[in-house]
């Protein structure tokens, strides 16, 4: 059995220790929280960037060999745009279930016909993982 506890076990105690703190002390407080902050922030987004490259783009990858299409990853830093690209267009049948996945994922989605030949473009942001 695997058991996920969330409940409060008394780190909430600060909010009636704030009020006895000094101004010093409360200053160091609120720069060691902007640290966690900062830190929790940079930690989701490493999961985030992982979880990325490990789910999603492999089931890119796939769709883009199944279609006979060109599969271009670029990173962005904040977000990752996925372009397939093909001669023909995009099947998006029932059986591509995990398509449809990963289609839900993106932030944004755009199909147009360019020099190239029709593209599907997808972006998937940090911030729609966390």
């Amino acid at each position: 059995m695997t058991t996920y506890d969330y409940r409060n076990h008394g780190y909430l105690e600060l909010d009636y220790q704030y009020d006895e703190l000094s101004n010093e002390e409360r200053r160091r407080l609120n720069e060691a929280m902007k640290e966690i902050r900062q830190q929790t922030q940079q930690e989701a987004e490493e999961q985030a960037r992982k979880w990325l490259y490990e789910a999603v783009v492999p089931i890119l990858k796939n769709y883009a060999e199944a279609s006979e299409s060109m599969l271009l990853i670029e990173d962005k830093g904040s977000a990752v745009i996925a372009s397939l690209v093909n001669d023909v267009g995009f099947n998006m049948l029932d059986t591509k279930k995990r398509l449809k996945m990963v289609l839900g994922l993106a932030d944004h989605a755009e199909i147009r016909r360019d020099e190239e030949g029709v593209r599907m473009e997808l972006t998937y942001s940090w911030d729609g993982m966390k």
